[in-house]
């Protein structure tokens, strides 16, 4: 993993270059890059996504399908992906965004990316999906991009020498001048609206750079974990970053505002710590009967442990659980992917893959044992929940978790079989708990409060 001062190292290394496209500032982006090329040296990067043939026929339905979305005017606009979309008593919310259209259903538009997932219904949010941008920024970098635009002060081949990578910026370049051109053709087309919602910004830049030119205010919701090894954050030393950042940020909780601030990401007034909406709903959660069916088939009373699986893990996970459930018929391991997924596992008694489309993590986490996970951030939310959580930690590699949460002591680590059985028949400590450091209480009123202070409480 790089570490913060490894970061500082990176961008003093990177003042001696610079990146423009015309009067575009992209110098980040080479950033960007560099990072993810030296993440995926290390095999610690998440894959991009690459538009498959059946991704592209979703994209292309997804548009068709919300072509009557298109005509309707909203003041507040959530750019969201369908993946963040779980099932929640008999509907999809976003477990990010959906705190929006909550304090303000009759003006909010969700605007999402639907390369992975379909359009999920039934919801109660206005969805559009992201495809027809796409669509337009495909026309827009044929029409208006010329790489002989691009000035790079700096030798490229240097950095790739040096870290024995290949640095390609072309895509990157293509993706921010095509969003940015879209959005400005779009907007003649619709309305601007009053204050922009994005959960995490990376994917999102060109549009971003439109809307701060337009003087439009941008409110990151964060979706995950934060610390000062998290690239996505700790770029402050690199000059001209700011059409890359956000207005405001909106924390889980009073831990991450303070490693924003002394990262410097954004002033003090600009970040808000107001929790977890999923958290925050976890009282109303009504257990799916999908779930309901599989526990009670648990007649043998086996420890129920959810499994969490983020995509990059989930064979690695997969693998590990069938295995255990062999060893040790006393547990009733369930496994829950990030998305539908096929695979060469069968489930049995006491070992099954779960449909995320029927269930989701939190009804898990109310219902199970202990939490199990490899790298979701749902280790930090069950603890919170007052859980048992403990995390898999490869032989080969230090946990994220054991690195940036130290002071998480309920947090705990195996990579053994007997490691884990000893884990999960052990009592949770509920001394030195510092887990209340990372979620606010009182989600939905500090929202609101947060939005008054920065004056678009009645937006």
């Amino acid at each position: 993993m790089i570490k913060y001062n490894d970061y500082l190292k990176i961008d003093k290394e990177l003042d001696s270059y610079k990146l423009t496209y015309k009067n575009f500032e992209l110098s980040k982006l080479l950033r960007d890059e560099l990072i993810y090329q030296l993440n995926k040296k290390e095999k610690e990067s998440t894959p991009k996504v690459t538009i498959t043939k059946r991704a592209l026929k979703r994209l292309i339905i997804s548009m068709f399908k919300s072509i009557p979305i298109l005509f309707i005017k909203k003041k507040i606009w959530v750019f969201s992906n369908a993946d963040r979309r779980k099932i929640f008593n008999s509907k999809y919310i976003d477990r990010v965004g959906s705190i929006v259209s909550e304090v303000y259903p009759n003006d909010t538009l969700f605007i999402e990316n639907h390369i992975i997932n379909d359009i999920k219904k039934p919801s109660s949010d206005i969805i559009l999906s992201e495809s027809f941008l796409q669509a337009l920024s495909l026309f827009m970098i044929f029409i208006f991009y010329n790489h002989k635009k691009i000035k790079l002060v700096g030798d490229i081949s240097v950095l790739e020498k040096k870290y024995d990578i290949e640095i390609k910026l072309n895509g990157l370049i293509k993706k921010h001048i095509g969003q940015y051109y879209s959005m400005k053709l779009f907007l003649l087309l619709k309305k601007p609206p009053k204050v922009i919602f994005i959960v995490y910004p990376n994917g999102y830049y060109g549009y971003m750079d439109f809307f701060k030119k337009k003087k439009i205010p941008i409110i990151e919701l964060q979706h995950g974990i934060i610390h000062l090894n998290h690239h996505s954050y700790n770029y402050n030393n690199i000059p001209n970053v700011n059409e890359f950042k956000p207005n405001y940020i909106f924390t889980y909780g009073s831990k991450d505002k303070t490693i924003l601030e002394e990262m410097l990401f954004l002033p003090h007034n600009k970040i808000f710590s107001i929790g977890s909406y999923m958290i925050s709903l976890q009282e109303k959660t009504i257990v799916s009967s999908y779930l309901l069916e599989i526990l009670k088939s648990n007649t043998e009373q086996r420890k129920v442990i959810i499994i969490s699986a983020s995509i990059p893990d989930l064979n690695e996970m997969l693998n590990w659980a069938s295995k255990i459930s062999v060893i040790n018929s006393n547990l009733l391991l369930l496994i829950l992917p990030r998305t539908n997924i096929k695979t060469n596992f069968i489930d049995t008694t006491n070992f099954k893959i779960l449909d995320p489309n029927l269930t989701n993590i939190y009804e898990l986490i109310k219902c199970c044992d202990v939490h199990v996970t490899k790298n979701s951030t749902t280790c930090l939310e069950a603890l919170f929940l007052n859980k048992k959580s403990i995390i898999y930690e490869s032989i080969e590699r230090t946990s994220i978790y054991r690195t940036n949460y130290d002071y998480i002591n309920q947090l705990s680590y195996f990579t053994s079989y007997e490691e884990f059985l000893e884990l999960i028949n052990s009592e949770l400590n509920n001394e030195d708990n510092n887990i209340n450091l990372l979620f606010e209480e009182n989600n939905v009123s500090k929202f609101k409060n947060s939005m008054r202070k920065i004056n678009l409480g009645n937006v």
